[in-house]
């Protein structure tokens, strides 16, 4: 595996350490989509009783976040759906939407800015973000889980709902 890929895979295991005191299990971190580069991305994968994390390196759209999603008999699901309902599918929400619908987005914490904005000149100036300052990144998302995902690592995910509609207006507002 590459050097820089090793490096996200050991920040992240040492940044979110913390989840295994809520009784999370790692499930390790690997390349998904390996032969397709639009798709491709590392994730390292925790779950809890009820809950599942994945903390993510994107690499087409140079976006490093953390998701959150309802397991499914206790396993991670084969589907997650971040909008509307699904009876063959996991609800899931991701950190930056979740810190936009709760109003307590913090620059400090989220140093890639709007990773929504997937223009050319946006990527870049986050791939350079990413190389400058790979551990701030991963040390400013494990501490926005602390600070607004507590009762969601704790097992509660009422607030989905309301984030996945919110996710929904987002969308809505960005191709009217």
């Amino acid at each position: 595996m590459d050097i820089i890929l090793q490096k996200f895979i050991s920040e992240v295991n040492l940044k979110f350490a913390f989840l295994e005191e809520y009784g999370y299990k790692k499930i390790g971190g690997n390349i998904e989509n390996e032969d397709y580069y639009p798709d491709s991305e590392v994730v390292v994968k925790y779950i809890g009783n009820s809950v599942g994390v994945e903390i993510y390196w994107y690499f087409a759209g140079a976006n490093i976040g953390v998701v959150f999603f309802e397991l499914q008999n206790g396993e991670i699901p084969a589907k997650k759906i971040f909008i509307g309902e699904s009876k063959d599918a996991s609800r899931a929400i991701n950190l930056y939407t979740l810190a936009k619908y709760l109003d307590k987005w913090d620059d400090k914490l989220f140093l890639l800015k709007d990773v929504d904005n997937v223009t050319i000149p946006k990527i870049k100036k986050r791939e350079k973000v990413i190389k400058e300052n790979m551990s701030g990144i991963v040390d400013g998302l494990s501490t926005a889980v602390i600070k607004l995902a507590s009762s969601i690592i704790s097992g509660d995910t009422s607030i989905f709902k309301d984030v996945m509609h919110y996710q929904s207006e987002l969308i809505k507002k960005q191709f009217s």
